[in-house]
């Protein structure tokens, strides 16, 4: 008897810490429940301006992307310019300089050449070659925003 004692007494000093479960538990297998757990699991969501997706590969090519198409549709208002083209002197160059809650902040310089026709003939009688420009870009998962712009595309008119 003097041994059952300091056995029993382990026992319910287990129940009392915990360790056996509540009275009435099985503990072996747990019963499916209809209801949910008083305090759910809560799941990890992506916010929608991670840029841990976008590469710096990526979005260095939709900034110069961008850009390219800006230059294109600037030049577009001037009847003289006769032709455009990309990288000739100049190839276009991007740099990741920060990542935020915005997204991806790119800095490009596209490099740029055009002919002018200032007579009107369809015959070029001027090339800029080796113009450039300086901007900087946010790209996130929905677009590419244009945030700024240190140099801008040439003014054609002046040179005809």
């Amino acid at each position: 008897m003097t041994r059952t004692r300091p056995l029993l007494l382990v026992c319910v000093l287990l129940v009392l810490a915990g360790c056996l479960g509540g009275v009435g538990e099985s503990s072996s297998s747990p019963t499916p429940s209809a209801t949910p757990p008083a305090t759910p699991t809560p799941t990890p969501t992506a916010t929608p301006t991670s840029t841990a997706t976008i590469s710096a590969d990526d979005a260095g090519e939709r900034a110069i992307e961008a850009e390219q198409s800006r230059i294109e549709r600037h030049l577009s208002e001037y009847e003289a310019v006769g032709g455009l083209g990309f990288g000739i002197l100049r190839p276009a160059e991007s740099e990741v300089v920060e990542r935020n809650e915005s997204g991806v902040v790119v800095r490009v310089s596209v490099g740029y050449s055009l002919e002018l026709d200032c007579d009107g003939d369809g015959t070029p009688d001027e090339s800029l070659d080796g113009a450039s420009t300086e901007t900087t870009y946010v790209v996130s998962e929905s677009g590419v925003r244009l945030t700024g712009v240190s140099r801008d595309v040439l003014d054609p008119s002046g040179y005809c």
